[in-house]
């Protein structure tokens, strides 16, 4: 697989990152805490997909993560966030990493690909699946992901 730029996590300068978070081929997978999201990784590995096209965020790093970048962040980039920025989907993802739930981030460059992952992922407890496809994006609630 070649070198996947993931859109979370600060592993890079924030500086090398677009101006306007906008993923593309990415099912993020959201979990009741951070030993089910690696038990979901687990399988996926299992299941034939490569270890590399897979991340977990814990809730506690997804939290850490969003202060570093939001600290990081210049007056141009907080403007850009106000008007492109998914809110609700946002205050979704956060709202869970407060209460404990973790990610899993799976590469999955077409549809097919996401599909796939969610069926080796459908008895691991997922609550709610976002898929940032290349064309559009789609979200999935299968549990209750927050309160």
């Amino acid at each position: 697989m070649s070198e996947v730029v993931w859109p979370m996590g600060m592993d890079r300068d924030l500086s090398d990152r677009p101006l306007v978070f906008d993923p593309k081929g990415f099912l993020v997978a959201l979990l009741e805490d951070d030993a089910a999201c690696e038990r979901a990784r687990a399988a996926l590995v299992a299941a034939g997909f490569a270890e590399d096209g897979l991340r977990v965020y814990t809730s506690r790093q997804i939290l850490d993560d969003h202060e570093v970048y939001l600290a990081a962040r210049s007056k141009t980039r907080r403007v850009a966030a106000a008007v492109t920025d998914d809110k609700e989907l946002i205050e979704l993802y956060f709202g869970a990493a407060r209460e404990g739930k973790a990610a899993l981030w799976v590469v999955a460059p077409g549809r097919h690909d996401a599909s796939r992952a969610m069926r080796v992922l459908v008895d691991h407890g997922v609550l709610l699946y976002h898929y940032f496809g290349p064309n559009r994006q789609e979200t999935v609630h299968v549990g209750r992901a927050s309160s």
